[in-house]
């Protein structure tokens, strides 16, 4: 399906933004619905995994990419959205959500 998200969807209206991860302007891709599929799909690249968020390098980079990836990815989609990170197995905002505190404590 990535591919396919990737490389055959007309522009409806695609968004981008950046948190920092591997590098300091890892992108989020958010695709919005269509008519025959009218669920949201944000690609998080190397930002949110399931388990987790991304690696960051510079001191405070993970305080702000979970910030960043709360409220960009948790605080506008519900739990039923599919995220497809940029490799590995794709998750649910649902399934990531009850994790976050978890993260935040244990700082990785």
């Amino acid at each position: 399906m990535r591919a396919y998200l990737a490389t055959s969807w007309p522009d409806r209206g695609t968004t981008t933004c950046s948190c920092p991860g591997i590098v300091a302007t890892t992108p989020l891709w958010f695709y919005p619905g269509s008519p025959t599929d009218p669920r949201d799909v944000p690609i998080t690249g190397d930002c949110l995994f399931p388990g987790g968020v991304g690696k960051t390098w510079e001191p405070g980079g993970f305080e702000e990419l979970l910030s960043d990836v709360t409220s960009r990815v948790f605080g506008v989609y519900g739990d039923d959205t599919i995220v497809y990170p940029g490799h590995g197995d794709d998750t649910t905002v649902g399934a990531e959500r009850p994790h976050l505190s978890e993260w935040r404590e244990r700082g990785w």
